[in-house]
């Protein structure tokens, strides 16, 4: 039975429309994570080379991304990861040639974090190369199933963004990296 949306804000008031909404959402957020972990998250792990880890990964791109050196607190914070536990990541990426600790030059207690060149490099390979794993999956769409599926892409990427700003508003994270343009491309 087909019920549209004026009907139901008549039948239900708007806190249960609502509810039914984000039930709606979970149960498509749920159904669509094994497909997500099949075509996109369990190539990603595989791509991984050079004894980096998916941390490793996210914290090199989060180097990279802030333009400027980081205090291990500051990447911590933004990985929302324990301190102790980001300082042994650090420790491989330092050991790995992807990061280097650096002095601050105001304040000789602080050590700060930079992307050395190596971790430029492995990320561009990763996209030039590794990446194209994915082309699998998108070769095997055609043009009217592409373009949405790219917009939905782009949706969530926004919508993370929004609430990534939203929580550095309300101090609940820091404020690097700083933002990159919205939405990116699909090519």
């Amino acid at each position: 039975m087909i019920v549209n949306n004026c009907l139901l804000s008549k039948i239900f008031p708007r806190k249960e429309k609502a509810t039914m909404q984000t039930n709606e959402i979970q149960e498509l957020l749920l159904d669509t994570i094994p497909a997500w972990h099949y075509w996109f998250a369990r190539p990603f792990k595989r791509m991984l080379n050079d004894g980096v880890s998916l941390d490793m990964y996210y914290c090199i791109q989060s180097m990279r991304r802030s333009g400027h050196t980081m205090t291990m607190t500051e990447l911590a914070n933004f990985a929302r990861m324990p301190k102790q536990q980001m300082s042994k990541l650090v420790d491989r990426l330092v050991d790995g040639g992807f990061a280097e600790r650096l002095s601050d030059p105001d304040d000789r207690r602080v050590i700060r974090l930079r992307a050395t060149a190596k971790a430029d490099e492995y990320i561009a390979a990763f996209f030039e190369k590794d990446a194209a794993e994915y082309r699998e999956f998108f070769e095997q769409l055609d043009k009217e199933e592409l373009d949405p599926f790219c917009e939905a892409l782009r949706t969530i990427h926004d919508t993370f963004d929004e609430q990534r700003k939203r929580m550095i508003a309300q101090g609940k994270m820091p404020e690097c990296p700083p933002p990159r343009k919205r939405g990116g491309k699909c090519q």
